[in-house]
């Protein structure tokens, strides 16, 4: 009997049917006490070698007096390894796709609020002008907007930056390059900003300019706290300090 494998192509099940086995020698029969393990058996010119055997046999036989050999293994057969191979579950890690559909519902309407100043080499006494900076979750996103005050001296020009991917690149640029009318190339941005370097503290470039963060609203600090493990650092005070009055060090006296 050979065990049945599926698809090998070969006669399988019942290939001798019950009766006595002539050895190669004329008039001789093989016997069962002729039986053991490791040891070749010539059946109609088809040789098998014995591997193992049952536990019943493997107590018969002692019972009589044969010593049994230990076990063999059974040699690889290349067809069946590489059937079972090709069968065998694989296991492996799906990698999760960035799926920008499912990061818009989730984030959609979520925007992170930072506050900024610029410090302004034009102006008198090196103003430093208020911004908001805008990261919205949805597509990492930056949308800067100048915080506009009434009777401050300068035209609104409410949108420094429109909405757009922020390459750190810019960094680099001068003060002076023509940014706002100018775009940089998707194959020419190495890298973009993401939420994480958005800082209190911290210094950002935009557009060649160097933007100071100093605070963020609450939902800001909570997404970083809860979401990033980052907390944010408290706000600093970059209100413009008053100049100390005057002190009089003498006092006009009159005299005829």
């Amino acid at each position: 009997m050979e065990p049945e494998v599926a698809n090998s192509g070969l006669q399988q099940r019942r290939l001798v049917r019950r009766n006595r086995i002539p050895k190669t020698t004329p008039g001789d029969f093989w016997h069962w006490k002729d039986f053991n393990i490791g040891i070749d058996v010539t059946v109609y010119g088809v040789v098998y070698h014995i591997v193992d055997c049952d536990s019943f046999t493997r107590e018969y036989l002692h019972s009589q007096g044969i010593v049994m050999n230990d076990p063999e293994e059974i040699p690889p057969d290349p067809y069946t390894s590489l059937t079972q191979l090709k069968i065998k579950p694989h296991s492996h890690e799906t990698k999760v796709a960035d799926d920008k559909f499912k990061r818009f519902l989730e984030y959609d309407g979520k925007v992170l609020r930072f506050f900024a100043v610029y410090e302004d080499p034009d102006s008198k006494g090196r103003e430093l002008r208020p911004h908001i900076i805008y990261y919205y979750l949805a597509d990492d996103t930056v949308e800067v907007q100048d915080y506009y005050r009434k009777n401050n001296g300068r035209d609104p020009f409410p949108l420094l930056l429109r909405k757009m991917k922020l390459p750190k690149d810019w960094k680099a640029l001068s003060v002076d390059f023509p940014s706002v009318a100018m775009e940089v190339l998707e194959r020419k941005a190495t890298s973009y900003y993401t939420a994480k370097d958005f800082l209190v503290g911290e210094i950002i470039f935009i557009l060649g300019r160097r933007f100071l963060i100093y605070d963020a609203d609450e939902f800001t600090r909570k997404y970083f706290k809860e979401i990033l493990n980052i907390t944010q650092k408290d706000a600093i005070d970059v209100s413009k300090k008053m100049p100390p009055p005057l002190v009089a060090v003498s006092k006009y006296v009159h005299t005829d």
